[in-house]
């Protein structure tokens, strides 16, 4: 019995020994996984470079060239444009030139009052000749038979004394058979009372021939 209370106390013991054993090696592990607090912090060096830096060296002035005295030119004043004087005066009345002749101001008149006779006397006589020459005009046979028609213009020359002088054909009508009757009709009045005009007239009479 004596033996067994030994072996509790023992083993107490051994468990005492290796509780505190176990918490001493515990605290040395503890306390050498924290750092250092007795490490001082690093100081700070801050150092001007600017005075290692070589002073800056000023710019020297330049020389500039002298100009000599002679190269220098004086400036001389410009002399003054005159503007040019206009004067108000009249320019000198030049002298009138002189007139022509009377004799050839009527000469050139002349041809004008002859050209408004002429048109005159188209105008007026122009129906009366027509007619004169519709007067004598036929229509061919074969032209009848064939129901040919169109306008055979024709010309008629008329000279100061009332006398047919000349007939021609200015257009045909397309038909040589027209063309003729047309031209046989107008030298037809060579003898009748053709009205005068003033001077050589030429009249342009166009003449229809139709069925209808």
């Amino acid at each position: 019995m004596e033996t067994i209370i030994s072996l509790n106390r023992e083993a107490k013991g051994l468990a005492i020994s290796l509780i505190a054993h176990a918490i001493v090696i515990g605290f040395f592990l503890f306390e050498f996984n924290q750092p250092h607090k007795a490490i001082s912090q690093p100081q700070v060096i801050t150092m001007d470079l600017t005075l290692l830096a070589p002073p800056k060296e000023e710019p020297k002035p330049t020389d500039q060239p002298k100009v000599p005295q002679e190269m220098i030119k004086k400036i001389e004043p410009q002399p003054k444009i005159e503007e040019p004087i206009i004067s108000n005066k009249a320019n000198p009345i030049q002298p009138a030139k002189k007139t022509e002749p009377v004799r050839e101001i009527q000469k050139t008149a002349t041809p004008k009052a002859a050209v408004q006779t002429k048109t005159e006397y188209k105008k007026t006589n122009f129906e009366m000749i027509r007619d004169m020459v519709l007067s004598h005009l036929k229509y061919p046979s074969i032209a009848k038979r064939m129901y040919w028609s169109g306008t055979a213009t024709v010309k008629l020359t008329i000279d100061s004394d009332g006398n047919l002088i000349g007939v021609s054909l200015i257009e045909s009508s397309g038909r040589q058979q027209l063309d003729d009757a047309a031209l046989s009709a107008a030298r037809a009045i060579k003898g009748d009372n053709i009205p005068k005009p003033s001077e050589t007239t030429d009249i342009l009479l166009p003449i229809l021939f139709n069925l209808e």
